[in-house]
């Protein structure tokens, strides 16, 4: 258990990645309500990446993943990112990695054995008792936000307000609503599909923030003005 796996035995990242998806999907299809298993979720407003987050409605739950080819020399910092939004985390990966972890995580944190002959629970997940509202609000976009405002009861005197601001509002006015009101949100989301939906779980990476494809649709349409122009 404390070793890492070598040679021929060692799984790729992909393949531990596509092993833990699949126990996600089969964990939570059975479901009622949606629930989403979303590759690379940016965290911190892209200051950090979490490997893959499941979304219900009842709560967040980030995993780490670690093949034998990593190192754990960034997960302090990694976990530090996850446990500002998540309600409950997973290190899955290579059996030494799990091992070694078990003395870098917080005790809420699970572990998960991940090898050619599946997955498997080394130790189960707790509850994070110190998620940061801010750093949940930060999870929204402005059009997400906006609404998440008037969920929280403030839409008066939000006009105009940057996105920082609002996501401000929302936490402080919505206090310990503000898992519930942002879970909402992102499940309402347009995400893109990478794999056919199984039962209640779809499988999805981000779309690209409406900011950033306004920007994309300004600089394309002048550029097609410098075209017609120089014809």
């Amino acid at each position: 258990m404390g070793r890492s796996t070598t040679g021929a035995d060692a799984l790729s990242e992909a393949e531990v990645r596509a092993r833990v998806v699949d126990d996600l999907v089969e964990t939570f299809g059975g479901m009622d309500e949606p629930v989403l298993v979303v590759h690379e979720l940016g965290l911190g407003r892209g200051s950090a990446r979490a490997d893959l987050v499941v979304i219900h409605a009842d709560a967040i739950i980030g995993v780490e993943i670690k093949s034998a080819a990593d190192t754990l020399a960034r997960l302090p910092t990694q976990a530090g990112w996850y446990g500002r939004v998540c309600d409950r985390c997973v290190l899955a990966g290579d059996a030494g990695h799990v091992a070694a972890a078990a003395e870098l995580l917080p005790s809420w944190w699970g572990l998960t054995d991940v090898d050619a002959a599946g997955v498997h629970q080394v130790r189960p997940t707790g509850h994070n008792p110190d998620q940061d509202h801010l750093a949940l609000t930060n999870l929204l976009w402005m059009p997400e936000l906006k609404t998440a405002v008037a969920e929280a009861g403030q839409a008066g005197g939000t006009a105009g307000m940057a996105r920082s601001d609002l996501a401000s509002v929302v936490a402080a006015a919505a206090g310990p609503r503000t898992g519930a009101i942002v879970r909402a949100r992102l499940l309402e989301r347009k995400w893109v599909d990478v794999a056919d939906a199984r039962g209640a779980v779809r499988v999805v990476r981000q779309p690209t923030p409406p900011k950033k494809v306004a920007r994309r649709a300004r600089v394309r349409a002048k550029y097609e003005r410098r075209l017609l122009e120089d014809r």
